[in-house]
């Protein structure tokens, strides 16, 4: 569910291709995050990549069942996938693919694998417990919002170990510790679009979609005003 964590640590899959599959040869402003601390709640505010990875972290925490509702959005029909992960399909209409309304209760591990098995679709879950919210948009944002940090909100209650598994999952590799503010940018640059020689063949946009990317994922990381720059090299 974290493919920024599988591009720094070279363990690419199918789902860290798809993600990069939107990208052409260039650089773009990737996936952005701002989070802080009050006394009583830790609050994460994402983009839209991030909203997997901020899902992943609230199962991570919450120990109770969760109530959810939202969008899920697919080019093809997929009620018995929907239904076989314990929701409901409160509403499907046909435009530009099919768009669910879905509701229900699922537990922490529901919710992970929730966006696990529905990698390969839009996944824009709504999920309420005593003291947790994860809340992102209703829809996928435009190019120019993609990297809009206020897209998907995740709040949960303050503690230590709380902030060490935030900065872990948003931030990997750096050394977790506590903050009062966070703050991670990234910038995603394609240097080129590498064919199988088995699409030689295929038309134009078959190949964009299923080429390889070779490029750099840089990242810039502020902590209570510390920052931090790096930098990771992929093939996926």
């Amino acid at each position: 569910m974290n493919f920024l964590l599988d591009l720094i640590s070279g363990n690419v899959d199918e789902d860290t291709r798809a993600v990069l599959a939107r990208y052409s040869r260039g650089k773009f402003e990737g996936p952005a995050l701002d989070g802080e601390r009050t006394s009583r709640t830790l609050k994460l505010n994402g983009s839209y990549l991030y909203t997997p990875v901020l899902a992943e972290l609230l199962a991570d925490r919450c120990d109770s069942d969760l109530k959810i509702t939202g969008t899920i959005a697919s080019n093809e029909e997929i009620d018995g996938r929907i239904e076989a992960l314990d929701l409901e399909v409160k509403n499907k209409r046909k435009w530009r693919g099919y768009k669910y309304k879905v509701a229900g209760t699922l537990s922490p591990e529901g919710l992970r694998k929730l966006y696990e098995d529905l990698s390969d679709v839009e996944v824009l879950a709504k999920a309420k417990a005593k003291g947790f919210s994860l809340s992102p948009g209703s829809s996928v944002p435009k190019p120019k919002k993609f990297s809009d940090p206020s897209f998907c909100k995740l709040s949960m209650p303050i503690g230590e170990e709380a902030q060490l598994a935030a900065v872990t999952a948003v931030a990997p590799g750096i050394e977790p510790r506590t903050f009062d503010e966070l703050s991670v940018r990234h910038t995603i640059e394609i240097e080129e679009l590498v064919i199988p020689e088995e699409l030689s063949d295929e038309p134009a946009s078959v190949k964009r979609l299923k080429a390889k990317r070779k490029g750099v994922l840089y990242r810039e990381i502020s902590l209570d005003g510390e920052e931090m720059e790096d930098s990771f090299r992929f093939l996926a």
